[in-house]
């Protein structure tokens, strides 16, 4: 992590999980809560609670409530104990695209040097066995097609899909200016395209 979490920003969902501590009269009760795949809290004597979808400052918020429902003098304790991971989809002119694992405070440029770092490994396992083969006239060959095949990534151009919504995203320019919103954060069931480079320019 960056930076501690935002509570107003970050946006609870599946897999997220919470400590909470009730202080009662009677007694002290301490929880362990996960957000199950419907986005709902089971709280023990007391309900469900739906929290997907809601910043972690109104989740808290609705389960302190439901709480109180049953124990308004009980003084509650709320914290988010580990955040979840989920899948995200990676497409474009890539040799692997597909699903790739982020959390809610991965960026863009997380995910692209995962795809970077798959992208060698595969590479480099192919030079071994390349070189472990007898025929190392015909796979230099494919090697080369390969790598022509597949040049390299853009950092200009990525784009998020969110929501019927297109968000552009240009690591350069953050890696020049440190503005975040040209490296955002990765949300739940958003689809990422990384081209591949196209027009350069050299001085």
């Amino acid at each position: 992590m960056e930076k501690p979490i935002n509570p107003e920003q970050y946006l609870v969902g599946p897999g997220d999980q919470f400590l909470v501590n009730v202080i009662s009269s009677e007694n002290i009760a301490n929880y362990t809560l996960t957000v199950s795949p419907t986005g709902e809290i089971l709280i023990p004597s007391v309900g469900i609670v739906q929290v997907n979808g809601q910043t972690l400052s109104n989740a808290t918020k609705k389960i302190k409530i439901a709480i109180q429902s049953l124990n308004n003098s009980a003084k509650i304790y709320i914290i988010l104990s580990e955040i979840r991971e989920f899948k995200v989809k990676v497409i474009g002119h890539l040799k692997n695209p597909g699903f790739y694992t982020v959390t809610p405070v991965s960026r863009v440029s997380d995910l692209y040097e995962e795809i970077l770092h798959k992208l060698q490994s595969e590479s480099s396992a192919y030079q071994n066995d390349d070189q472990n083969d007898d025929q190392n006239d015909d796979q230099n060959d494919d090697q080369n097609d390969d790598q022509s095949l597949y040049p390299e990534m853009s950092r200009r151009n990525i784009e998020i899909f969110r929501n019927e919504i297109s968000i552009p995203v240009d690591l350069l320019k953050f890696g020049s200016t440190g503005n975040d919103n040209n490296n955002p954060y990765l949300q739940q069931g958003d689809v990422v395209r990384v081209p591949l480079k196209e027009h350069l320019v050299r001085i």
